[in-house]
């Protein structure tokens, strides 16, 4: 997971029936290439609503990072709640990855409309030009020589005490 610090926002938004919303979240300034990341937004209505329910859809697109889910999430939402929706991301490349977040919303009986676009950027980075995935691989690989070379020199200082403690008799 991303260890970078997240920006958060808040963009109010105004449906077609006039009623307000906002639309929040957070989105790492930087990320690691290979590693993935959540983004997490919340869509919350801020003005009293007489509808029964409404429909909304979102979609997050930025080029060379792969987002599951792909494609839009649509879902049905009581107006008196938020909806939280997440997305799992993870950079493919080194660079500033260029995006877009779509929100489309509709109250009952009104139809969805688009009520926001907002553009998305993730600067994503590397260590010596090594992804986060490599470095988590070499270091476990450490780990386990390190364990193997502790477990083995234990055993040679063991048979080494064992050998003196003949020789003395």
């Amino acid at each position: 997971m991303s260890r970078f610090k997240s920006i958060p926002f808040d963009v109010p938004v105004t449906l077609s029936s006039g009623q307000s919303a906002i639309v929040s979240g957070q989105l790492p300034a930087k990320a690691w290439v290979g590693d993935p990341f959540t983004i997490d937004l919340t869509f919350k209505l801020t003005s009293k609503n007489e509808g029964s329910g409404g429909r909304l859809r979102m979609a997050i697109e930025i080029r060379d990072v792969s987002i599951l889910p792909a494609g839009e999430v649509s879902l049905a939402f009581d107006p008196s709640n938020e909806v939280d929706l997440s997305w799992k991301a993870t950079p493919l490349t080194v660079g500033n990855r260029i995006g877009t977040l779509w929100v489309y919303a509709g109250l009952s009986p009104l139809p969805e409309n688009a009520i926001l676009a907002r553009d998305l950027k993730i600067n994503a980075v590397t260590l010596l030009g090594i992804s986060a995935a490599w470095y988590r691989r070499i270091g476990i690989g450490l780990l386990a020589v390190g364990a193997f070379l502790i477990l083995a020199f234990s055993r040679l200082a063991a048979k080494k005490t064992r050998m003196q403690k003949d020789q003395r008799r």
